[in-house]
């Protein structure tokens, strides 16, 4: 529940693929945006903006475009790309932390292996070409 932890920023997939064409995620994303836009005219819905994680255009293609997942999320919305972003964040400090959580989950030892990021890897070359969060922002009218 949104009201209960009265967050002022949301931070979810974009609503057009799911990121990488999870369809769950696609479909919290519209849930997200669809209780965000109804609570635009409620004063105590605290959040001001939407954030969906993005990617520019170039590392769409460079990282996703081989998935099976996302193949099919773009055919399935007519070859929609994922929104262009429109805020970036520089992560490149926070890339030990932001690995670390992901290592605590099994679900994620996929995705760490996808993009080498396994204990024992190499991964210079994803954390300068990754240095950067994206991000789609929706604010409240």
């Amino acid at each position: 529940d949104i009201k209960k932890y009265s967050p002022t920023l949301l931070f979810t997939y974009d609503d057009v693929l799911g990121g990488y064409g999870h369809p769950e995620h696609q479909l919290t994303a519209v849930a997200v945006r669809e209780i965000f836009t109804e609570h635009q005219q409620d004063s105590s819905f605290t959040a001001q903006a939407i954030f969906q994680i993005t990617l520019p255009e170039k590392l769409e293609i460079k990282s996703l475009a081989s998935l099976a997942s996302y193949k099919n999320a773009v055919k399935a919305t007519g070859g929609k790309a994922l929104p262009d972003p429109t805020i970036a964040f520089d992560i490149s400090d926070d890339w030990s932390a932001k690995k670390n959580a992901a290592m605590a989950y099994t679900s994620q030892a996929g995705t760490l292996r996808k993009f080498n990021l396994l204990p024992g890897a190499d991964t210079a070359s994803h954390y300068t070409t990754f240095d950067r969060e994206y991000y789609f922002e929706i604010k409240r009218k």
